[in-house]
């Protein structure tokens, strides 16, 4: 993993001096010529106390003006059941808009809308149809088209219903399901604790750092949390010394504090400097933190 990280910021510098004319050098560029759609989230969760009116979804577009049609599939998750996945969503018009309420899933899943639970997820799948016929799913992306949220792919999103937050049943041990590979020590549980307000919890140095960073989210009553820039990582337990510590702050996708299912999902930026610095020198880029209470 450590050696992953090296060839990273080997290619942050590399691409630094590329020019524009020169962009199809860049191991970062990726043409825009395949039939892709992205989406920007406008509403990312579905609300417990207004079901039937709440939606899910934002703005599709194919900036390439070459997408003949394009299909969402969606499943439900509840209690760890899942279902089979259904069509809820086609176009073959962009611009347009992607929303789906809590209804609407449970229909096209044949599911009795009264049946649905705070706490339960909807994953949904997108294939688009070139105009040359040709296909692409999650899997023909490139893997930073994948990994980023700020990258807006449309092809495989999650929301949930939205529980009212509740501090002391977010409280408790944690299992790490995806750390983008930041953790110094390949360490998979971390504790939460309470913060000084109603709304905060405290990740207690989730990366297992020798720094023993601990980590502040702030949650709003729907479950939507921010984290201003804090230290997470010394930078050379993960790939360089003579760096500041990696530090990490909410990007502009949204993160989440689940506490009726004890579900964070925390969707971050990253920045760090030369020793010395104020760590927003450099970055490795967004990425995702996900983690199941025990």
């Amino acid at each position: 993993m450590k050696n992953i990280y090296k060839i990273l910021f080997a290619t942050l510098f590399f691409a630094s001096f590329i020019s524009c004319e020169d962009e199809e050098k860049n191991p970062l560029w990726e043409p825009t010529v395949a039939a892709y759609v992205f989406i920007d989230i406008e509403s990312p969760v579905l609300d417990v106390t207004d079901i039937e009116n709440s939606t899910f979804g934002g703005a599709l577009t194919a900036p390439a003006g070459n997408v003949a049609s394009f299909e969402v599939k969606a499943r439900r998750v509840s209690n760890g059941v899942a279902t089979d996945y259904s069509t809820i969503f086609t176009t073959s018009t962009f611009p347009t808009d992607f929303r789906v309420s809590g209804p609407d899933i449970a229909t096209a899943l044949g599911v009795d809308p009264a049946d649905l639970l705070a706490g339960d997820r909807f994953d949904f799948v997108g294939t688009s149809t070139g105009t040359d016929g040709s296909t692409v799913t999650f899997n023909s992306l490139a893997p930073d088209m994948q990994a980023e949220p700020g990258q807006k792919q449309a092809y495989a999103l999650t929301t949930f219903i939205a529980c009212p937050f509740n501090q002391a049943d977010m409280i408790g041990t944690y299992t790490i399901l995806e750390d983008d590979g930041f953790s110094a020590t390949g360490e998979t549980q971390f504790e939460i604790i309470a913060g000084e307000e109603s709304g905060d919890i405290v990740l207690v140095n989730p990366y297992d750092s020798a720094g023993d960073f601990n980590i502040t989210i702030n949650v709003n009553a729907f479950g939507i949390a921010t984290f201003e820039r804090q230290d997470g990582v010394l930078t050379e337990e993960i790939c360089c010394a003579g760096y500041s510590p990696t530090n990490f702050r909410s990007s502009a996708a949204t993160s989440l504090a689940l506490s009726c299912i004890g579900y964070l999902e925390l969707k971050f930026s990253t920045g760090l400097s030369l020793a010395g610095g104020n760590g927003t020198g450099f970055t490795f880029g967004d990425g995702i933190f996900i983690a199941q209470k025990n």
